[in-house]
């Protein structure tokens, strides 16, 4: 009788610090799921802003004993050695192709491993077939497949090659780079993930959870000018993450989370590691309990 009360009561010490560590739980999965998805976010938008930065970075070079920028000049029948090694792999998978070519299928060239369906998973391949469809080099159909853009006069593509050097020397008299970084830059495509990885149109995003603003609110409180965050504005409104409405002589934007849907979905992709993750985590919690309940 004596040994059925003291286990009696020790249960009853338990059952507090159980009820704790219960919430403690909650709160820990709650944030953990937050961490994780802000992590798998921001690192598909530092992929994003890398391959825009390789896309565009000028190469430095010496000339008359001083540094300089070498910039090649663009034109239409440009080969594709200037691209993100990425692209380039698409570029010869597409010209290589007897007919049009899915984003699956260009998956499956280089490796992605896309065999199962996996929601959001194409995402950020299309994007990267999406590039070189606005720039020129592809064209991309109505019916999302892509084929190599034709050339004037039936001659072949270009040779996709990584050249070591550029040859001769140009001199950049305008160093654009510095006069383009603090303008807003337009999205290449209408793509909610090259959107948002500019930095300035989250804080936009951010703003805009409050309530509807007007554009000159907006441009103050960022701390930059109004034609600027008009730019911004209009690239958000483009791929459907912002909305305008007259009121009197003002226009109010209001955020549309409606389309992050597109984030949303690919992130969606890992929610069975999520619920693996949590659920040895319950395991391992009850386990403790039963564990200090035995003692």
């Amino acid at each position: 009788m004596r040994e059925r009360q003291r286990i009696t009561a020790r249960r009853s010490e338990l059952e507090a610090p159980a009820a704790r560590l219960t919430e403690r739980l909650q709160e820990v999965r709650v944030e953990w799921e937050e961490l994780a998805l802000a992590e798998l976010v921001l690192n598909r938008l530092a992929e994003q802003a890398q391959a825009d930065a390789e896309a565009v970075a000028p190469v430095s070079a010496k000339a008359a004993g001083r540094a300089v920028l070498l910039i090649p000049h663009r034109n239409d029948a440009a080969d594709g050695d200037a691209l993100p090694c990425d692209h380039r792999k698409i570029l010869a998978i597409v010209r290589e192709a007897d007919g049009p070519v899915q984003a699956r299928a260009a998956g499956e060239r280089l490796g992605l491993g896309l065999g199962a369906p996996v929601r959001g998973g194409l995402e950020p391949l299309r994007a990267k077939m999406d590039k070189p469809a606005d720039r020129g080099r592809l064209q991309k159909r109505p019916d999302g497949r892509f084929t190599a853009r034709p050339y004037p006069g039936g001659a072949a593509a270009p040779a996709i090659v990584i050249r070591q050097d550029f040859p001769g020397s140009r001199l950049d008299a305008c160093l654009y780079r510095n006069m383009i970084s603090p303008m807003a830059r337009a999205a290449t495509t209408s793509d909610v993930f090259n959107a948002i990885a500019e930095p300035q149109r989250r804080d936009i995003l951010a703003l805009l959870r409050a309530g509807e603003r007007p554009v000159t609110d907006l441009a103050r409180e960022l701390g930059m000018s109004q034609p600027g965050a008009s730019k911004h504005l209009r690239v958000l409104r483009e791929v459907g993450l912002v909305r305008v409405r007259g009121a009197g002589k003002q226009r109010l934007y209001g955020l549309d989370a409606s389309g992050l849907r597109p984030v949303h979905e690919w992130v969606g992709g890992f929610e069975r590691f999520w619920n693996e993750s949590f659920d040895r985590l319950d395991t391992y919690v009850q386990d403790l309990k039963q564990t200090q309940q035995e003692e």
